[in-house]
């Protein structure tokens, strides 16, 4: 990797969009983080148009950090031909090691947006794992509604229920809801 004076030069103007780029990435991951705390709560209150709002807050969040991730890749492609190197090979690491303090607030604070996406994921986790547990209940739920016996129910001797030829169990809803 060249790292001449002319070299330095060009790279620090990007190092510093670059720099901008990723605090803006993490506030707005910062903002994720807060609403995958508060979309948990609201699906254990059970709160779906407070979900509602909150996916719809995240939704145009996750659209502003797709658009900064894609300046990212531009600013990486364009500090990667500065230095002669591959832009894919080009990491936080890479550029801390060749470049020096120029570089250390920049992995700084990647590895700062790392730790927040990390929360983001684990949170989404539980929260998936609230939502089929809900799925679940609702499952057994509909299920049972669906097999509810009516209340002229004839046992046999074994005291299991007795049905006569031709009468099913009474139903609440269709098999087919």
């Amino acid at each position: 990797m060249a790292t001449d004076q002319n070299t330095m030069v060009a790279v620090s103007s990007q190092l510093e969009l670059m720099q901008q780029n990723l605090a803006e990435q993490v506030r707005i991951y910062q903002h994720l983080l807060e609403i995958a705390e508060q979309k948990q709560r609201v699906l254990m209150e059970n709160n779906l148009s407070e979900l509602e709002r909150l996916v719809k807050t995240e939704e145009l969040l996750v659209m502003e950090a797709g658009k900064l991730e894609t300046q990212r890749g531009q600013l990486q492609l364009k500090i990667a031909r500065e230095l002669g190197v591959e832009s894919q090979a080009l990491t936080l690491t890479r550029l801390r090691e060749s470049l020096g303090d120029p570089a250390e607030a920049l992995q700084q604070t990647g590895e700062q947006l790392f730790k927040v996406v990390t929360a983001i994921n684990q949170l989404n986790q539980q929260n998936l794992s609230l939502i089929e547990h809900s799925l679940q209940y609702l499952d057994f739920t509909v299920h049972l509604l669906t097999q509810v016996g009516n209340n002229s129910s004839v046992y046999g001797q074994k005291g299991s229920e007795v049905l006569s030829p031709g009468q099913e169990r009474a139903r609440i809803f269709d098999k087919k809801a």
